[in-house]
């Protein structure tokens, strides 16, 4: 993200020093807390910054930011002015201002991020889970590459500038804001669907890049799209950030899907059947296939086992007295395959 999108990552990282000296200081925290008070605030997220190595950290703090932007706004122009607490940052950075204060496209991006990297967050957070289920990774995986393909996204208004009693509850904002790309128009058929929200942004070039990026990157990793060959690595990165290219520019999908994602999804309930998993994009034909005879030679070897005698393995002996190992087990290809 900060290597292809440098703008959008210079952006990010003045977001997270910001929150991270405000959290650092209970001077500072104060000032925020009375921003609040004088707003009529009643219930906010809490103000925090994550640690910028961790999965979905930037998403996060973008959200952090979204939210209570009015407020975390005045807190940080009152804090880095003349006579307040960072003064001395104020001066020392008085003719470049926008350097260290989020301006307004600042505070648009922040908006766009949170809204727009949602796909990623969630698979972030369903990866992390202990209760990860075997045949929902593929539909986790391609739910999220679905949702950073689209031209456009849902955003939350701002609350943090309502006035009166809609401004006291920042938690649960309308979901009012189209964002979409400059050089994308619904057709006919979907044009009811843009006229439901009150308001339509242009999606910002940044955010435009940060999705095709994680689209293309996250898809790679995954096993699900592979590059073509013959391509360097900076002309890969090329492709990557150039946003007026094809999405899948110097990309195809891979012939075989990693076979965690394919066997479990054949185990799903809904699924079972190949004109239901084309249809619903989690697998081309040739995927589908590959992965059925995957699944057939597993079951194929399971019941030659069963069928076979049981042997004996070679069994390591104890090392010290530490280590508790059986003699003479009879071990069989069932505990081998496992």
């Amino acid at each position: 993200m900060y290597n292809l999108n440098p703008d959008c990552g210079a952006s990010l990282t003045k977001l997270h020093v910001s929150l991270v000296r405000t959290k650092s200081s209970g001077t500072r925290t104060a000032v925020y807390d009375d921003v609040q008070k004088e707003h009529g605030r009643e219930k906010t997220q809490a103000l925090d910054f994550s640690v910028i190595t961790r999965w979905s950290a930037a998403h996060k703090e973008t959200v952090c930011a979204k939210t209570n932007q009015h407020d975390l706004d005045t807190a940080l122009r009152r804090t880095i002015c003349l006579g307040g607490i960072d003064e001395k940052l104020f001066k020392a950075n008085e003719t470049d201002i926008d350097a260290i204060l989020p301006n307004d496209h600042d505070w648009m991006l922040y908006a766009q991020y949170a809204a727009g990297m949602m796909p990623t967050s969630l698979y972030c957070e369903r990866s992390q889970s202990s209760k990860v289920v075997f045949h929902l990774e593929l539909i986790w995986a391609m739910s999220c590459l679905e949702g950073l393909s689209r031209p456009y996204f849902v955003m939350g208004e701002n609350l943090s500038r309502a006035v009166g009693n809609r401004g006291a509850n920042l938690t649960n904002p309308r979901m009012n804001q189209l964002v979409k790309r400059t050089v994308f128009e619904f057709d006919e058929e979907h044009e009811r669907f843009e006229a439901q929200f009150e308001t339509t942004h242009d999606m910002l070039e940044e955010i435009e890049r940060a999705r095709r990026a994680t689209y293309r990157g996250l898809g790679v990793s995954l096993g699900i799209f592979e590059r073509n060959g013959g391509s360097t690595k900076a002309q890969n990165n090329e492709r990557d950030e150039n946003i007026n290219s094809s999405l899948m520019a110097g990309l195809s999908h891979s012939k075989k899907l990693p076979e965690s994602k394919i066997i479990g999804a054949f185990l799903h309930p809904l699924f079972q059947c190949e004109t239901r998993m084309r249809e619903a994009g989690l697998c081309t034909p040739h995927q589908y296939k590959m992965g059925l005879d995957e699944l057939n030679e597993r079951v194929t070897r399971y019941y030659e086992n069963q069928d076979s005698k049981p042997i004996s393995l070679n069994v390591p002996t104890a090392r010290d007295k530490y280590d508790d190992i059986e003699e003479n087990v009879d071990n069989s290809p069932y505990a081998k395959d496992a």
